[in-house]
């Protein structure tokens, strides 16, 4: 478990994302209205929180599918992103299928 813990920790700070960690630690600490950063503003965020779900494994990549189908949750322009990626899985599935 710590080492899976690990892994996800390392995939996070690679794309990016230790700074929305590190900063929810923070803010949980010492709360702060100053610090302005939207995650949903955030032009590299779509393509690397598919990378990072890739990366990860068959458990991310069906999070990243079903948060495709939550616009409402992920903004527009992450879940296209996740959508598009999940069309990718669904034809190498279909070329496994078909040999």
């Amino acid at each position: 478990m710590k080492v899976r813990i690990r892994e996800i920790t390392a995939a996070l700070r690679k794309y990016g994302f230790g700074k929305v960690v590190n900063r929810t630690i923070k803010e949980k600490i010492f709360p702060s209205k100053d610090d302005e950063y939207d995650i949903f503003l955030d032009p590299e965020v779509p393509v690397n929180l598919r990378l990072m779900f890739q990366e990860l494994g068959a458990s991310f990549i069906k999070l990243g599918q079903l948060l495709s189908t939550r616009q409402d949750m992920v903004g527009e322009k992450i879940a296209p992103n996740l959508k598009s990626y999940r069309m990718t899985i669904l034809q190498s599935h279909m070329m496994r299928l078909n040999g």
